[in-house]
């Protein structure tokens, strides 16, 4: 079932809308949930509701049906928007194509009109549901893939997402705009599964393709190179380990990385003997449980840097180092670069 607004500033016709026999008929298709007097107020339920579809008046007080339109396409409000207008005006139904609306109607509105119009839209809904459904399994079936560190069958299924995205849209900034779409939601479910890669990678940098840095005809090479460098900078946060102890010490690690995680604490959480476990994670790992924490701490570290207003003690004191030159000594070790270098590096 869809969710309806109509939007239109006589109550009368709201109301007139409302008891057709056509939705009192096909309750299993729609459901007229929101109503509104001006433009102003049906952008204020679009945006603060899940609206399938909206039936509007073209002339609305505050905002009119063809402003409220552009908003709808350019936040993706909503799905199908039908104009509604009591003048048979070639430059109100020209607008109205421009701007993405799906149908045009003149009223007043009897029950056939309504019936013809709103069948349409609702196979014009399922099929685009349908084809959103599918897509979406196939994202998530390759954040699974990536996340399990399958990297040959994970770039196989992105190349075939990508070839996807080729064929998509008449012009490059189309298929762009589809495969960063595309990237984001990929984003998206990664961080819903990992929520705590969000504090180490800088995933709206790496999950976006450039506009201007990407060759027409290349929008599947270039998808694939980002599903591949996701991969890499993930890899090191998704240790792959067929022991649960050792999985679950990562992610408590990552969880909570403060100046009070410990190895000790770690093994009360799981109710196991700290050498054992510290034993186990370095043979499962190859490397020590002090060595992987210093390690989560320095990448931490290299997102904190990010913002300019922290100070590089402020990073430090948020990691858990009293001793600032201590920290700029270990991050240096690390990656080669002081703190304040590797800032100034990636300002440039």
């Amino acid at each position: 079932m869809y969710t309806v607004l109509v939007a239109d500033d006589k109550e009368v016709f709201r109301r007139k809308v409302k008891r057709m026999p056509y939705f009192q008929d096909h309750k299993e298709k729609f459901a007229i949930r929101y109503e509104a007097q001006n433009g102003l107020e049906a952008l204020e339920i679009l945006r603060s509701h899940d609206v399938d579809m909206v039936l509007t008046d073209i002339r609305m007080p505050f905002i009119d049906g063809i402003e409220l339109l552009k908003h709808v396409n350019a936040e993706n409000l909503c799905k199908c928007v039908i104009l509604l207008s009591e003048f048979a005006e070639f430059n109100y139904a020209k607008a109205g194509i421009l701007n993405g609306a799906f149908d045009y109607v003149l009223k007043p509105v009897d029950d056939e009109k309504i019936q013809e119009t709103f069948d349409r839209a609702y196979n014009y809904l399922t099929t685009i549901n349908a084809a959103v459904n599918a897509q979406t399994q196939r994202i998530e079936t390759l954040a699974r893939l990536m996340l399990a560190g399958d990297r040959m069958n994970a770039l196989a299924y992105a190349k075939h997402i990508g070839a996807g995205l080729q064929a998509h849209g008449a012009i490059t900034g189309e298929r762009i705009v589809q495969a960063n779409d595309t990237l984001a939601q990929l984003n998206k479910y990664i961080l819903q599964k990992r929520p705590f890669l969000h504090y180490y990678l800088p995933f709206d940098e790496l999950c976006c393709l450039d506009a201007k840095k990407t060759t027409p005809g290349k929008i599947s090479d270039a998808f694939n190179a980002c599903v591949s460098t996701v991969m890499d900078a993930i890899e090191p946060f998704c240790v792959q380990s067929t022991n649960e102890l050792v999985g679950r010490t990562c992610q408590l690690v990552l969880e909570k990385l403060d100046s009070k995680v410990s190895l000790h604490g770690i093994a009360d959480n799981l109710y196991v003997n700290p050498k054992y476990l510290g034993a186990l994670f370095k043979k499962e790992t190859g490397r020590s449980f002090v060595d992987y924490v210093t390690f989560a701490r320095m990448e931490r570290a290299k997102m904190l840097l990010r913002n300019p207003t922290l100070k590089v003690y402020e990073v430090a004191a948020q990691l858990g180092y009293d001793d600032v030159d201590y920290f700029s000594k270990v991050f240096k070790k690390l990656t080669a670069e002081s703190p304040s270098i590797y800032r100034e590096m990636r300002k440039q």
